[in-house]
């Protein structure tokens, strides 16, 4: 019998903010007799917020409270209880993860939302929710195409290479349709430092308190485009190339396929007569796109365009473990945990050089990721005991939580081997089938499904 839990996904972005509530079903697709093998078959959107401007406060930083308010407004007209939710992500995107109190929001919005709603932020994982949300993901996993999706919102333009169902890169821009508002006058009120710049260097006519020039906006609106072209090798080389990147750039793209979500996207799927229509050069930005060499290149229709980022957070930043694992259920759950990866022949140096990043005065511990062993033998497993136990000494002395993660399917065993060299009712957790990397972040819910899983998220925590 399939199990059901609820999801949220909420995200707060330059713009916009919005949430969904989606059911996953969990089932066990071994028999009895066989080690359980947990699987989400099944993510559907059970509601969706309307999409309302996200609100900023006097000093312009964001508004928890009218944020918090929409959250709880939306649950009560959903009929959702937030006890119920057991999973999701509260996700802050372009320029808002870079308002002074972001972080902050985040995590109390997540801890308000449910049981294991994890906070997170960061260009790259917004990119691959964003890719997922819009079926990009799953578009290159049946075609077997190497397929791009340009998340444009109104900030930052997000980029996820798929393959096969897979992320092979990402990259961010900052480009997207607030980077210059106006009023119902189209006087100028706001333009971003670095639409600022460009101006300056190109001497258009576009300044703060006068009124737009719409020549000079499509010139702008076109050096963004340009910039977005030359992302997949296509176009003029522009100048503004290096400048406009927010992390980085994509290394290698060979686009046999795109597709665009976010704002941008409705837009170019509903184009508008009047290009002043939103305070901002969104309209105008779609329409310079539209005129693209990207328009030549292959596109699939995305199943959503402003939703994705939304939907990819409350469908698919939860993962489950394998099942051959081993823990303390005192020690759960767990949120916010960095995490150091290593492999299981560069243990002692890895360790000896990465562990020194970590105040653990900052964190309540850290995180052990390995590639792992395949099919090891029992003195292998001894071996990599006894390389993280010898390794991890302080952790231990400090009595904190121990946590490893190996991509292998052996954590049960390895798990065992460590529960038995640890103090008694030490603190611990040993799983599989997850990979993480430096630079991560790891939340562990309570199990499910008669405690033979956890369900897990990897994240970035990016607040600039």
């Amino acid at each position: 019998m399939d199990d059901e839990i609820l999801s949220i996904g909420i995200d707060i972005g330059t713009s916009t903010s919005q949430m969904i509530i989606s059911k996953l079903r969990i089932k066990n697709e071994k028999s009895s007799f066989s080690i359980p093998q947990i699987v989400i078959t099944s993510r559907e959107v059970i509601y969706r917020s309307p999409i309302i401007f996200t609100p900023h406060s006097k000093d312009n930083l964001l508004d928890i409270i009218m944020l918090q308010k929409f959250i709880d407004n939306n649950l009560k007209i959903a009929h959702v209880n937030k006890s119920n939710i057991t999973s999701g992500a509260a996700i802050i995107t372009g320029e808002s993860a870079r308002k002074e109190n972001a972080e902050m929001v985040a995590k109390l919005i997540a801890a308000s939302s449910g049981e294991f709603v994890v906070s997170t932020a960061g260009p790259d994982l917004e990119s691959i929710v964003a890719g997922r949300g819009s079926g990009a993901e799953k578009f290159s996993k049946l075609t077997h195409q190497n397929t791009i999706n340009f998340d444009i919102g109104g900030g930052t333009t997000n980029l996820a290479c798929f393959l096969d169902g897979l992320v092979t890169d990402t990259a961010c821009f900052d480009i997207g349709g607030r980077h210059l508002k106006f009023d119902s006058q189209q006087i100028i009120n706001y333009i971003s430092p670095k639409a600022l710049k460009i101006i300056q260097k190109e001497k258009l006519n576009l300044s703060l308190n006068r009124k737009l020039d719409s020549n000079s906006l499509h010139q702008l609106a076109k050096i963004f485009v340009q910039v977005l072209e030359n992302a997949v090798n296509l176009g003029t080389p522009s100048p503004y190339f290096d400048f406009l990147i927010t992390n980085k750039s994509l290394k290698n793209p060979q686009p046999e396929a795109i597709s665009f979500s976010g704002g941008i996207a409705k837009i170019l799927k509903e184009p508008q007569e009047n290009p002043y229509l939103y305070g901002d050069m969104g309209i105008i930005l779609a329409e310079e796109i539209s005129k693209s060499k990207l328009m030549t290149l292959k596109q699939f229709s995305a199943k959503e365009d402003i939703r994705a980022t939304v939907i990819g957070a409350g469908t698919s930043i939860m993962q489950l473990s394998g099942s051959t694992i081993s823990y303390n259920s005192s020690t759960l759950p767990v949120r916010n945990i960095p995490v150091l990866y290593t492999s299981p022949k560069t243990i002692s140096k890895d360790l000896s050089e990465k562990l020194p990043w970590f105040d653990l005065n900052e964190f309540d511990t850290i995180a052990i990721s390995m590639s792992g062993i395949k099919n090891p033998t029992f003195k292998e497993l001894i071996q990599l005991k006894n390389d993280l136990l010898n390794n991890l000494t302080e952790l231990i002395k400090k009595k904190r939580k121990l946590i490893i993660l190996t991509k292998e399917d052996n954590a049960k065993a390895l798990g065992q081997l460590l529960q038995n060299a640890l103090a008694r009712g030490y603190p611990y957790i040993c799983l599989d089938e997850i990979s993480a990397k430096d630079g991560d972040y790891l939340d562990i819910a309570k199990p499910i499904v008669n405690g033979s899983v956890l369900p897990v998220s990897i994240k970035t925590l990016i607040f600039e």
